[in-house]
């Protein structure tokens, strides 16, 4: 099987990252999106010995797989079809997967105790209920169901890993692939994988340039989801804001891209980061990370690899896929 390392290849699969913005006017996700080439769900079987299955059985006792690709999959069917063709950005020759990230504060019936429903405290937007005058409650299950998407999509990108026996045909290139373990041990990175060449020349050299950073974009990404998992509140909320500086990127030697976010909770202080490691011909490389122990962390990352994923296919294949 061919590797980006040695150059272009057809697009297996490709990222994107959707988010309506505010959640008071009533946003849809933050939602991480993954396409699948029609080929590959039309010639694939599942391997029920798969060694992914095995782990996330053992670190979260998780079983019964849902792996009928045309259908909702994953544990719990937490990765929901879409649809083919006619949705859109699917592109005519994919499918589109979408999970939606949770929330760590679900609004419910009645008015905030806090501000009475006014959504506004002197002049500003209610702290309790991001300035929507609605009530809220803390999602109990929240790490569960963050461990459930993240064991989800790491069997999916295992899945996702061997293309040799398909016959992939499409102008769309590969930009990057994703692997990922949920729930790290000391000698594991939690996120890898490899960029593309052609991501490389067409990003890289431009994520600081024009009106709308793409560097911008992938930090608001990442914080869109640490905030909706992390604080369930709106992104300028004011407790956040010592969390949100931390988010930033760097451009290395080589064009190399570091990614930095938080650590887990407000208390830890501690940076994350995705490096390039071995590199490869034409400008691609490895990528590894480096602190990305959590299920969350990891989700917050792959949302910035989407908006990225998302970014290239902008300059390289207009409109969106």
């Amino acid at each position: 099987m061919k590797s980006l390392l040695d150059g272009s290849k057809p697009c297996l699969y490709a990222l994107d990252f959707y988010y309506d913005g505010h959640r008071k006017t009533g946003i849809i996700g933050p939602s991480i999106v993954v396409r699948v080439h029609n080929k590959f769900i039309e010639g694939f079987k599942f391997n029920p010995d798969m060694p992914a299955l095995e782990i996330m059985k053992e670190r979260f006792g998780l079983t019964d797989f849902k792996y009928d690709l045309k259908s909702d999959i994953g544990y719990n069917g937490v990765i929901k079809r879409v649809g083919g063709p006619q949705e859109r950005h699917a592109g005519f020759d994919f499918t589109e997967f979408k999970v939606n990230l949770p929330w760590k504060k679900t609004q419910i019936e009645g008015q905030c105790s806090k501000c009475g429903g006014s959504a506004m405290i002197d002049d500003e937007d209610c702290p309790d209920c991001f300035g929507t005058g609605f009530d809220y409650l803390e999602n109990e299950d929240i790490e569960s169901e963050i461990n459930t998407i993240s064991a989800s999509l790491a069997v999916l990108f295992s899945i996702l890993r061997d293309d040799s026996v398909y016959d992939i045909s499409t102008d769309r290139k590969q930009l990057l692939t994703v692997e990922t373990i949920p729930q790290v041990r000391n000698e594991e990175s939690s996120l890898f994988g490899i960029v593309s060449s052609d991501l490389m020349m067409n990003i890289f050299p431009n994520i600081y340039k024009g009106k709308y950073l793409i560097a911008d974009k992938i930090i608001g990404s990442m914080i869109a989801a640490y905030n909706c998992m992390n604080f369930g509140g709106d992104p300028t909320d004011s407790k956040s804001e010592s969390e949100l500086a931390k988010f930033r990127i760097n451009i290395g030697d080589k064009f190399s891209l570091l990614m930095y976010a938080p650590g887990t909770t407000i208390s830890s202080g501690s940076e994350c980061l995705i490096y390039p490691n071995t590199y490869g011909r034409a400008g691609a490389y490895k990528y590894t990370s480096k602190d990305i122990n959590s299920p969350l962390i990891q989700l917050v990352f792959l949302a910035g690899l989407a908006q990225l994923y998302r970014e290239g296919q902008f300059w390289m294949h207009r409109p969106y896929m």
